[in-house]
C-alpha cells in the first residue's frame, strides 16, 4: 500500500512540474488613417481605422491618438477638430468606447484624441478583421480661413508630445500591445489644400471633360496631362469617403479617357476628384436612378 501511495505521488509530481502555462496572445493590428478629403476651403476631414491582422482576437480596451499636421495649412487662421457626427463604428458606440475628447494642441501643431475609461475585460468591442476595420471615427480640421496651398502631411505620433497607444484585453488584463511601425498613413491622399478650381458643376475645363451628367450608368472622363506625374483620379461621396479610385499610378503626358460604371451605386451626387502632381480639381458629378 505504502508503494502504491508513493507511486501515485511521484506522477502527481510530475504532471504538476510539466505542465506549461498557457497565456493568451497579443493581439496584432493596423492603425490607419485613411479617405481624407478637403470638403471646403477650411475644412478638410481623414478616418481612423484599427484592423485586426492577426488570427487572436482583439478585444479592444483603450486608445490615444495623437496625430500631427503641417502648421503650413494653417495659414495665419486658428484651427478647431471635431468628431463627424455619426462617423464612430456602432460596435465602438455600443461598448461606450466612442473618444471622449479631441482637442488641437496649437504649440505643437497635433490633434490629440483621448479615450474613455476602459470598459472592462469581455465588455469591449472586437476589433474587425476585415478590411478597412473599425472605425474609430472620422476627424474634421476647421480652420477660420482658407487653408494654406500645402499638403496636411498628417502624421501618428510615437513617443513625443501626445504618444499614440493602443491597448487591448489579453488574459482578462488591460494591455498595451502599441506597435508603432504598424501605423501608417499609407493611403492618405494627401493633397495640396485649396488648389482647386472650386468644387462646381462646370465640365468646361480643357483639361478634364465629363459626361454625360447627370448619368444613369456609366459616366465618361476624360482628361489631359501636360506632363508626366503621378495620377490619382477617385470617386468620392458628397461628405468625402472614399468609394473608389478610379486611377492611381505615374502616367506620361498626354490624352486619357476611361468610364466609371455606377450601377451597385445608390442614386445621388458624388466627388470626382482628380489629382495630379501638385493640382487638384473636384467636380460634382451626379448618379439618377
Amino acid at each position: 500500500m505504502q508503494n502504491k501511495s508513493y507511486f501515485l505521488y511521484i506522477i502527481t509530481f510530475l504532471t504538476l512540474f510539466f505542465i506549461v502555462p498557457v497565456s493568451a496572445q497579443t493581439p496584432s493590428y493596423t492603425l490607419e488613417l485613411r479617405n481624407d478629403a478637403q470638403v471646403s476651403a477650411t475644412e478638410y476631414e481623414f478616418d481612423i481605422y484599427l484592423l485586426r491582422t492577426g488570427t487572436d482576437q482583439f478585444e479592444y480596451a483603450q486608445g490615444q491618438f495623437g496625430i500631427l499636421v503641417n502648421p503650413d495649412i494653417i495659414n495665419g487662421g486658428s484651427i478647431a477638430v471635431s468628431v463627424v457626427s455619426g462617423s464612430v463604428d456602432p460596435v465602438l458606440t455600443v461598448t461606450n468606447q466612442a473618444p471622449k475628447s479631441i482637442d488641437f494642441f496649437e504649440a505643437a501643431n497635433a490633434i490629440r484624441i483621448a479615450p474613455p475609461s476602459p470598459p472592462g475585460a469581455g465588455n469591449g468591442a472586437t476589433i474587425s478583421s476585415v478590411l478597412p476595420g473599425t472605425r474609430v471615427c472620422r476627424v474634421r480640421l476647421s480652420n477660420t480661413v482658407a487653408f494654406g496651398q500645402y499638403q496636411p502631411n498628417l502624421t501618428l505620433t510615437t513617443t513625443t508630445i501626445y504618444p499614440t497607444q493602443v491597448y487591448a484585453y489579453v488574459d482578462g488584463n488591460n494591455t498595451a500591445i502599441t506597435s508603432f511601425p504598424n501605423h501608417t498613413t499609407n493611403n492618405l491622399s494627401n493633397p495640396v489644400l485649396n488648389v482647386i478650381t472650386s468644387i462646381s458643376n462646370n465640365y468646361d475645363e480643357e483639361d478634364l471633360k465629363v459626361y454625360p451628367n447627370p448619368f444613369r450608368e456609366r459616366i465618361n472622363i476624360e482628361y489631359l496631362l501636360l506632363s508626366k506625374s503621378h495620377v490619382r483620379l477617385s470617386v468620392l461621396s458628397i461628405d468625402g469617403k472614399l468609394i473608389y479610385n478610379l486611377v492611381d499610378e505615374d502616367q506620361q503626358a498626354g490624352n486619357y479617357s476611361l468610364y466609371w460604371d455606377a450601377f451597385n451605386q445608390p442614386g445621388g451626387t458624388y466627388l470626382l476628384r482628380l489629382q495630379s502632381g501638385l493640382t487638384q480639381k473636384t467636380f460634382k458629378i451626379t448618379l439618377s436612378r
